[in-house]
């Protein structure tokens, strides 16, 4: 019998099962809704268990995958006859993590059916999910925690991280997350077969032997309300709404938040007078990576600078939690606030409709802004020092009076100081950074009133947060150089960025 027959088949006989199962335990199988916290409890244990327990079929996708507890129960099942099918992104397994590449080709090398999202082969629209489908156990476990061990269990009560992980059996989140699953599974245009993109990657083939079928087995449930597969507009622009909408208070938990409108947004509630408390991530309000991991700085210091309560960790860890709450709804989600658009999962749950799971969210919040020991007031930090390019120190003759300088991470303004004695420097104008995920590599400045031929000049950039309107010390100052005239300056231009 070829395999996708005999795949098919056993996948009927477990749903046949698993529909006798369910009609038998009755309405106490329905609607098993709840949110484990991993800061503070074991969400991996519930994870094995359902691994260990389901009868029809495991559908897995992950973006780091790391916990040998969860890929042995996988790999026991699967050689119990099992169907499993598991996807996994090319970037987070070849490019950045060993350690999840280590467990999907431990999976590979026992046969479990892996696909992964190959294209594009970089950013944007990776596979960003954090997901386990039980199919015969009518559950779906999503939340911003991949399926690490440090990232589902507490390590100690001061090493951990803040994280969700959502267990329900809603049938219309569940058949949604099916669909879903299935319909990336069956896609050959953006994602590979395991031996194939293993080939790509290494320029070996893979030997074990792997069974894959890529034939629907699911039909295209409907996406119920509330629930978004993106992060990118899709997501930031009801998360701006129900910020808007809100007349009481506006609490948030961030990794990164790098658009305007959502920013806008809790700006526009503090200028209210509605109370917005946040959490963020000490390590992205200050990750050098890539400009666009910058600009969380930048949004951060303009709801400090308005007015909002932020704080950040001391614990060991990371905040990695992606959550609104707000006191008509709660979004818990695997999705950064920003620009680009990935796959993901993220729900916004009427406190109405499913008060206990709001309640789960606001009580966790709760829990985590009286906690003194590993919380503690968010204090801004200056930005890096401008680097000064030309005219380079020293230099004689110039004939064009304009000065140029590289960006400089979280600096969103740069005040430029001429003068022609280093002790006396006057400030002579403000160029402001450009807020994009690209910015301009360098930047630069004409004094608007001409300088004298056949004089020394000394100049200096200093670089700005939003933060320093507040606290001027928030500053970082590039060292004085200096260049000297020629016997003509050219009429002065406007101010200009270079690219």
């Amino acid at each position: 019998m070829r395999s996708d027959n005999l795949f098919h088949l056993m996948a009927h006989t477990r749903l046949v099962l698993a529909g006798a199962m369910l009609t038998l335990l009755g309405s106490a199988a329905e609607a098993q809704e709840t949110i484990l916290f991993p800061a503070i409890q074991d969400a991996r244990t519930p994870i094995v268990n359902r691994v260990k327990t389901e009868p029809v079929r495991l559908d897995i996708a992950t973006w780091y995958l790391t916990d040998r507890h969860i890929t042995a129960a996988i790999v026991q099942r699967f050689r119990a006859g099992l169907p499993v099918r598991i996807i996994g992104d090319r970037v987070s397994i070849f490019e950045i993590d060993p350690v999840t590449r280590r467990e999907f080709e431990f999976l590979a090398t026992n046969g479990v059916p892996i696909r992964l999202r190959y294209h594009p082969t970089s950013f944007p629209s990776i596979m960003h999910w954090k997901c386990g489908i039980f199919v015969g156990l009518n559950t779906v476990e999503f939340g911003s925690a991949n399926w690490t061990p440090f990232e589902l269990v507490p390590v100690s009560p001061t090493n951990f991280k803040d994280e969700t992980a959502m267990f329900t059996s809603d049938a219309a989140l569940v058949n949604a997350f099916k669909a879903r699953f299935d319909q990336m599974w069956a896609d050959t245009t953006t994602f590979l077969d395991w031996p194939a993109a293993y080939l790509r990657e290494t320029g070996t083939p893979w030997t074990q032997p792997m069974a894959i079928s890529r034939a629907r087995l699911e039909p295209d449930h409907p996406t119920p309300p509330g629930l978004i597969w993106s992060q990118g507009p899709e997501l930031n622009n009801p998360l701006a709404a129900a910020i808007d909408a809100e007349t009481r208070a506006v609490d948030l938990v961030l990794y990164r938040l790098t658009v305007p409108n959502v920013t806008d947004a809790l700006i526009r509630k503090l200028q209210a007078r509605i109370p917005v408390r946040i959490f963020i991530e000490p390590e992205q309000y200050r990750n050098p990576d890539f400009p666009e991991y910058w600009l969380t700085a930048s949004r951060v210091d303009q709801l400090w600078r308005a007015g909002a309560q932020i704080k950040q960790r001391t614990h060991q860890g990371l905040t990695h939690m992606k959550v609104l709450i707000t006191s008509t709804v709660a979004m818990l989600g695997s999705s950064n606030f920003t620009k680009n658009w990935e796959r993901d999962h993220n729900y916004f749950i009427q406190a109405a409709a499913k008060p206990q799971l709001h309640a789960e969210l606001v009580n966790r919040f709760a829990q985590m802004w009286a906690d003194t020991a590993n919380y503690t007031a968010f204090q801004p930090k200056p930005p890096r020092v401008p680097t000064l390019v030309a005219p380079s120190n020293g230099a004689t003759n110039v004939l064009v009076p304009t000065v140029n300088w590289t960006r400089a991470p979280w600096a969103v303004a740069f005040d430029v100081y001429f003068g022609t004695s280093p002790a006396t420097l006057q400030f002579a104008g403000r160029v402001d950074a450009l807020q994009v995920e690209d910015p301009p590599t360098r930047y630069s400045f004409t004094p608007p009133g001409g300088l004298l031929p056949r004089t020394r000049y000394y100049w200096r950039v200093v670089s700005r947060t939003f933060a320093t309107d507040v606290n001027p010390a928030l500053i970082a100052a590039s060292p004085t150089w200096s260049f000297t005239t020629g016997a003509t300056v050219s009429t002065p231009r406007n101010l200009r960025v270079i690219r």
